[in-house]
């Protein structure tokens, strides 16, 4: 696969992955680095046989940014690969549901969820969504505790989220982080 990707050029590449038994191109999250490390800039999915958090957060760990399981519908793949050819992370529904329980975002354009913040909200979100408390953000944004914290909760009643834990889930679903 190496040789060919050496020859060619290719925007994204799916690699299939089974963590036990079956062996197609990967079978081990050590395997599997070693091959995102060769692919270099080439934007990988990784489409397996994932039944536990634990094996995505393995996943997640080494730097895997879009996961798709076997037991969701080809729209699911074919919607990571999108993603992954413009540069951002998703994970399908089925992972999301190994990750964070039965919840999903509601369905829609990323691009349409991005047009109803503002940019205010905007940028707390992403700020949030790179690891920073409210405090953090207000520090750094120069605006009051308050101020942020309604912002946030903003952003949440917009995408209609209830907790930290969806919001993460639904930015990740939607191609917003």
């Amino acid at each position: 696969m190496l040789r060919l990707l050496e020859a060619g050029g290719c925007d994204v590449v799916v690699l299939g992955y089974a963590p036990e038994g079956a062996r197609p191109e990967v079978s081990d999250t050590g395997e599997l680095r070693k091959l995102l490390d060769a692919l270099g800039p080439t934007k990988a999915v990784l489409f397996g046989d994932l039944s536990s958090r634990a094996q995505v957060q393995a996943l997640m760990g080494i730097g895997v940014k879009n996961i798709v399981s076997s037991f969701d519908d080809i729209e699911q793949l074919l919607h990571a690969v999108l993603m992954a050819c413009h540069g951002m992370s998703s994970m399908s529904h089925t992972v999301i549901e190994l990750l964070w329980g039965a919840w999903r975002a509601p369905r829609g354009d990323p691009m349409l969820w991005r047009q109803r913040l503002s940019e205010r909200e905007l940028e707390v979100l992403h700020m949030f969504l790179a690891g920073k408390a409210v405090s953090e953000i207000a520090r750094e944004t120069g605006r009051n505790v308050t101020t942020i914290s309604t912002q946030k909760k903003s952003v949440m009643r917009k995408m209609r989220v209830k907790n930290d834990v969806q919001l993460v889930a639904f930015s990740i679903q939607q191609g917003l982080l």
